[in-house]
């Protein structure tokens, strides 16, 4: 598995371990985070930029650089931001939202998206999508914000390691890579849906209160 591919990966896998299980006593706005999975964007920032350090010898000054950089993406410092938008939505959107995020469907997609993870190896698609299929593929990746969002945090941390790493450069055409990945795990992890369960998951991720969240979710994030 390439170094791209481990990032994108690892960003699905670790929102998944860190935000899916249930806390006791959780209020909506908690359930509404754990659900939503985005947690492991911070975990994904920190925990590349960490791995990519372990490969240079960096000055004193370029360590305290990154590390005043990786501070802003502690977990608990973001998810304090987005339970502080949560307070501005009324308790009927907060409402409206977690029973969206509970829908059977997108908890079986959730389902699918851990197994696909626990067995990559056998998680390939065996056959070429249908150009129907690979419509609907597209449109809930975009639903989803699903590459977007890992483009953001990649972009995040290749911005602090530009920043400090001298002669360090990014993979060429980084972003159409991540858009790839995207697609193709998701193509991969709802291959035993059917095309109604994929219009119906577009529907779903479309519906204005998840993509106003998604959205403002997203520009809570530590600016790069």
């Amino acid at each position: 598995m390439n170094l791209s591919k481990r990032f994108v990966i690892a960003a699905i896998l670790l929102a998944s371990q860190c935000c899916f299980a249930e806390t006791v006593n959780e209020n909506v706005s908690q359930s509404i985070l754990r659900l939503s999975g985005m947690t492991g964007t911070a975990y994904q920032v920190i925990d590349f930029v960490q791995s990519e350090i372990t490969k240079v010898s960096l000055s004193d000054s370029a360590l305290r650089g990154l590390n005043k950089s990786l501070r802003a993406w502690h977990p608990a410092r973001i998810e304090n931001q987005w339970l502080a938008i949560l307070d501005r939505y009324s308790v009927a959107e907060r409402q409206q939202l977690l029973e969206t995020l509970q829908h059977p469907l997108l908890a079986r997609q959730r389902d699918l998206e851990q197994a696909c993870l626990e067995s990559a190896s056998t998680c390939v698609a065996t056959e070429i999508p249908s150009i129907e299929r690979s419509t609907y593929i597209i449109a809930l990746d975009e639903a989803m914000q699903f590459s977007h969002w890992l483009t953001e945090a990649r972009g995040a941390s290749y911005t602090m390691l530009l920043n400090d790493l001298e002669l360090w450069k990014p993979p060429q055409q980084w972003r159409q890579s991540i858009r790839v990945q995207s697609t193709n795990f998701l193509d991969n992890s709802t291959r035993s849906l059917s095309l109604d369960d994929l219009r119906e998951l577009i529907r779903l991720w479309s519906l204005p209160i998840m993509q106003r969240w998604l959205s403002e979710a997203q520009a809570a994030l530590p600016a790069r």
